[in-house]
């Protein structure tokens, strides 16, 4: 179900673009269900942060700061080190070897 919408910001500017509800196959289902894959504990965290990913193909991880900045990149691990980040919210991706985004979930560090 899609709906056309007109915002007007001033009687000269009017931005109008259209809002789609539902449920297209083509679009993000698949990655959508990968990111259950992918469960960090303890969150939030102080120090180390265990990751759970049940797939053997993933090759490395990112963490990535609430301006999209990526502040950690390693080899696919069971924990990381997050000591040295400030305290923020995070959102850490991991990657298989074939470069397909196996999850994406976001934790906070305290």
């Amino acid at each position: 179900m899609c709906r056309s919408i007109t915002y007007t910001s001033t009687p000269a500017q009017n931005t109008t673009f259209s809002v789609c509800i539902g449920s297209d196959p083509s679009i993000g289902i698949a990655e959508h269900a990968a990111e259950q894959l992918l469960s960090l504990f303890s969150n939030p965290v102080t120090d180390l942060l265990s990751i759970r990913v049940p797939d053997v193909r993933a090759h490395h991880l990112s963490i990535m700061d609430a301006s999209g900045r990526i502040v950690v990149q390693q080899h696919a691990a069971k924990t990381t080190d997050v000591h040295q980040l400030v305290p923020d919210t995070y959102l850490m991706v991991m990657v298989g070897k074939d470069g397909s985004i196996m999850g994406r979930t976001l934790f906070v560090k305290d």
